[in-house]
């Protein structure tokens, strides 16, 4: 009783049970008896119950009847684990496995924008991004990007190569506006 509930043997011998039972839970204990009556086991059966200081703790109960050198029911035997933390974790997975599933399928959503395809994608490179501060506190971000864009990336791969041929390009006398 301590370790879960808080209370201590001397505290908790002689109260009724319902003392780590949420009050809106109380009929849950009426159900376990009337199948303990009946001679039933009852394993695994989650559900809440309240520690000394009001908190909620998420418990798994197995309950066991108790029987006399006669065979006759005189009592229950409970064993509660404090599940609060395994809860949450599974509560936890389940979540970041929605988020990744609906990631996945954006990974490659494409949709169309002013007649243009877009291809809509989270990205890394936040991370490394030097306007990172003024942009995103997420270590990722959506991106939409132009379907065709992969022709001017491997433009600009070109420029890499060879970076003196937008010298020569920009040493050249551009027209005003006017003229063209």
């Amino acid at each position: 009783m301590l370790r879960v509930f808080g209370y201590s043997a001397g505290e908790a011998i002689g109260q009724p049970i319902t003392l780590v039972i949420p009050r809106e839970r109380h009929n849950e204990e009426q159900d376990i008896l009337t199948r303990i009556r009946r001679g039933e086991r009852i394993d695994h059966f989650e559900t809440v119950r309240q520690h000394k200081h009001g908190n909620l703790i998420v418990v798994s109960l197995s309950v066991s009847p108790v029987k006399d050198a006669s065979g006759k029911i005189v009592g229950a035997s409970k064993i509660a684990r404090d599940i609060t933390e395994q809860k949450r974790n599974r509560e936890l997975i389940v979540t970041l496995a929605r988020e990744a599933e609906h990631r996945s399928k954006n990974l490659l959503a494409t949709n169309e924008e002013d007649g243009q395809k877009l291809r809509n994608y989270w990205t890394n490179a936040c991370k490394t991004c030097p306007l990172k501060s003024k942009c995103t506190p997420s270590p990722q971000r959506p991106i939409k990007r132009w379907v065709y864009e992969d022709v001017l990336e491997r433009a600009q791969a070109r420029l890499d190569k060879n970076p003196n041929a937008m010298r020569t390009r920009l040493t050249q006398p551009v027209p005003p506006i006017s003229e063209l």
